[in-house]
């Protein structure tokens, strides 16, 4: 019964590699507005 509900490991890894690389596009892609409003704000300076 229980052998239905089991998932290959690799499915188990490729969703969470998935979920690791959206935590860190979340993060990383503000960051790089934030950088570019800074610069943009010291070029308008």
């Amino acid at each position: 019964m229980d052998d239905n509900r089991k998932f290959p490991r690799r499915s188990v890894l490729r969703g969470a590699v998935l979920l690791a690389t959206a935590a860190l596009a979340v993060r990383v892609i503000p960051t790089k507005e934030a950088l570019a409003q800074a610069k943009a704000s010291k070029e308008a300076m």
